[in-house]
């Protein structure tokens, strides 16, 4: 079941995802479903306009859609009440003992900032003022559909995060993303018909999905990765870093020197972003400050996490740095994001400018966005982000080949 649409600029990507789904074609085994709306300059054709809805074709027909369906191109992709009525009308048409749910569009990870007071991650639509669709929308949606995924898949930049996996532990036995920007090509649907219908196991078919995206991906793109998660084993890899972040808050007067040249210099997955590795972060801290309780709980949060990851891929130039790489997490300093050098939305709903001067509200609070997530209920985790004084400014990051300029050919970062 693919949800998404151009997002302003990936309409080319899409259309090539689209045509590679029906270069493979639908069988007995593996159905596709989709639901998809073109970007704002596409809407007078009359082949794209709307939001339109339809069902691949089987193989040995005539490689084309069933079943379309041309919605109005108001339709909210954000409103959960229409992501479970997409579902329950693809169980409808094609039953299936498994359902794999895709979110293809931009992705922002997990941010404060967009169209609050709720949070806004995947999924923007330019034709409806560029509102996304936020995890609290999507884990409404797929539990108004009644169903359980098999994965949710987000083909889409920067949704790899512990913010976002700990709530889908709700709605999915699987997760597969990338903790990176990823190339607009994004995913090979060609690929995953071919692999869920070629092999007899779950998993395999998936690494081998993995393998053959990121080798595509890898011509071109030095940073990327992409994994499946297994999230049965998430609550080992909560209870390991609500241990961490509990030594964390209680030391750090004691050991704030060290815990800030940790901050500033743990992996960030993108230039400008909030998104750091939380694994590395962990090691850092507790690497920096010799303290053996942090040491002891970044190991038991490896090994969840080890368990966690059944198969990860990354772009040979990260592989060849010997890097590690886990899963996103929120870093920000004294509870406030910093809006590049104009802006901090404080943990208080308050926005300052950088002298401190109170200039309005950003709609919300940290504590009603934030502190709502399942990751922060389960570790506390914003303890830390409201206590750390150290703003992450220096911090290395492999992502010099998501430059904005790359825009200006057809493979936009998702």
């Amino acid at each position: 079941m693919l949800y998404g649409c151009g997002g302003g600029n990936l309409d080319l990507a899409m259309a090539s995802n689209l045509d590679q789904a029906l270069l493979a074609g639908t069988n007995d085994k593996v159905k596709m479903t989709c639901q998809v709306k073109f970007s704002a300059d596409f809407q007078n054709d009359p082949d794209l306009k709307g939001t339109r809805r339809f069902i691949l074709e089987d193989k040995n027909k005539d490689g084309d859609v069933d079943e379309e369906t041309v919605l109005d191109v108001s339709l909210p992709l954000y409103d959960p009440a229409n992501l479970a009525e997409f579902i329950q009308w693809s169980k409808e048409r094609c039953p299936a003992q498994n359902y794999i749910l895709i979110l293809w569009n931009h992705g922002g990870g997990w941010s404060p900032i967009d169209d609050q007071p709720k949070t806004k991650g995947v999924i923007y639509d330019d034709n409806l003022n560029q509102v996304g669709l936020s995890l609290d929308d999507l884990i409404t949606g797929v539990k108004q559909s009644d169903t359980h995924l098999k994965m949710l898949y987000y083909d889409a930049c920067l949704m790899g995060m512990l913010e976002n996996y700990s709530s889908l532990t709700e709605i999915a036995d699987y997760a597969m993303g990338s903790a990176h920007s990823i190339p607009g090509v994004g995913g090979n649907y060609a690929s995953l018909i071919e692999n869920l219908t070629e092999q007899d196991e779950f998993e395999p078919a998936i690494k081998q999905y993995i393998h053959e995206v990121v080798s595509l991906w890898g011509t071109y793109y030095n940073a990327v990765d992409l994994a499946l998660a297994n999230l049965s084993s998430w609550p080992k890899l909560m209870d390991a870093i609500k241990l961490f972040t509990d030594e964390l808050v209680n030391t750090y007067e004691e050991d704030q020197d060290k815990y800030d040249a940790a901050t500033n210099a743990c992996y960030r997955f993108q230039p400008g972003a909030y998104f750091f590795d939380a694994i590395d972060y962990m090691r850092k801290l507790a690497f920096y400050s010799m303290n053996p309780n942090l040491i002891s709980y970044t190991a038991q949060a490896q090994r969840a996490l080890d368990d966690i990851f059944v198969y990860q891929e990354l772009t040979g130039a990260l592989a060849s740095e010997g890097l590690s790489i886990s899963l996103g997490v929120t870093l920000i300093e004294n509870g406030r994001w910093v809006m590049g050098d104009k802006l901090k939305l404080n943990w208080d709903g308050s926005v300052t400018d950088m002298n401190d001067q109170n200039i309005g509200s950003w709609g919300s609070t940290g504590d009603k966005t934030y502190g709502n997530l399942a990751f922060d209920k389960a570790t506390g985790w914003s303890r830390w982000l409201k206590m750390n004084q150290q703003l992450p400014t220096d911090n290395p990051c492999f992502g010099s080949d998501h430059d904005e300029d790359e825009g200006e050919d057809d493979n936009i970062d998702e």
